[in-house]
């Protein structure tokens, strides 16, 4: 399931990628991010930085979690997965000044969601 989750993971971004070409994401720096987990709340600190026309996405601690960010109109689309398990995510944010509003899943069957505030604009150090 792992495998399929991560190969069409890729599929999406790639087919995206060629189709629509990546934008430049303005909302670079640290983020605190709320949200529910099958119900149950949390709050986790987010790192956006720029990779190029994509961004790179750190969670945590207390947990860690790395993604590889797709920004395009407005939206984030990104790929997640977790160094210590190997486990991978999808996830969709909406772009706005500031926020990261959106929803992610990790291969469970559950839909996730979250917005990711940004509290230190500018690359993180």
């Amino acid at each position: 399931m792992t495998t399929t989750l991560l190969t069409l993971a890729m599929l999406f971004f790639s087919v995206l990628s060629q189709a629509v070409g990546a934008q430049a994401v303005t909302s670079i720096g640290l983020y605190e991010c709320e949200g529910t987990q099958n119900g149950v709340a949390y709050t986790l600190p987010l790192k956006v930085e720029p990779l190029g026309d994509t961004v790179k996405l750190t969670w945590g601690p207390p947990s860690t979690l790395v993604g590889l960010g797709l920004p395009h109109r407005g939206y984030l689309a990104v790929a997640i997965v977790s160094p210590s398990s190997g486990a991978v995510g999808v996830a969709i944010y909406a772009i706005s000044a500031g926020r990261l509003t959106g929803a992610w899943a990790r291969g469970d069957g559950t839909i996730n969601v979250e917005t990711c505030s940004i509290i230190q604009q500018g690359k993180p150090a």
